[in-house]
C-alpha cells in the first residue's frame, strides 16, 4: 500500500499463483462437480433413444457427429440411481465424448484451487473449489475422462 498526500492511495494486491478464477459447469452426480466451461462445447438434451450401443459403449450422433458418451455416475463411482428418463442431458466436450451428468446445476465462476498432496493419486481431478456457500466442488480432468471411453 502506498499513499501520497493529495496523489491518492494506491492497492498492491498479489495472489498465489495457485489460485484462479474460472467459470465452471457444476454438475450434482451424489456429490458437486464442476467442468471448466472452456473445454464444453455445447450442453444438450437428447431423447435417450438416441443413444446407440457400439463396441460394448454407448454413443450418440449429434449434426453428423458421432461422440462417445460416459456416464457420469459410472466414473465417479457414486451410489446416485441413474433415473430412466426419456431425455438426457449431454455435456459435449471439445475433447469429442459427451458426459452424461444426472443434474446439471448450471455455472458458475470459482476460485480454483490444486488438490493437497495426499489427493494427487486422484488423476480424474484438476482441483477443488469452494462455492460461495461454502460447499466444495471437485474440477474433473475433461482429458483423462476423455480416455475412459
Amino acid at each position: 500500500m502506498r499513499s501520497e498526500v493529495g496523489g491518492g492511495t494506491e492497492v498492491a494486491l498479489e495472489l498465489p499463483i495457485s489460485l484462479s478464477i474460472t467459470k465452471v459447469v457444476l454438475l450434482d452426480c451424489g456429490g458437486l462437480y464442476g467442468i471448466p466451461v472452456g473445454e464444453v462445447k455445447e450442453i444438450v438434451k437428447v431423447e435417450a433413444s438416441r443413444l446407440h450401443s457400439l463396441k460394448k459403449s454407448e454413443v450418440v450422433v449429434l449434426r453428423e457427429t458421432i461422440y462417445p458418451v460416459v456416464r457420469l455416475s459410472r466414473v465417479l463411482d457414486t451410489k446416485v440411481e441413474e433415473v430412466e428418463s426419456d431425455e438426457l442431458t449431454l455435456i459435449v466436450l471439445l475433447a469429442g465424448v459427451a458426459i452424461a451428468a444426472p443434474k446439471v446445476l448450471g455455472e458458475q465462476d470459482v476460485v480454483l484451487k490444486n488438490l493437497p498432496s495426499q489427493l494427487y493419486h486422484l488423476k480424474l481431478f484438476t482441483g477443488a473449489a469452494i462455492l460461495g456457500n461454502g460447499d466444495i466442488a471437485l474440477i474433473l480432468d475433461t482429458s483423462v475422462v476423455g480416455r475412459m471411453v
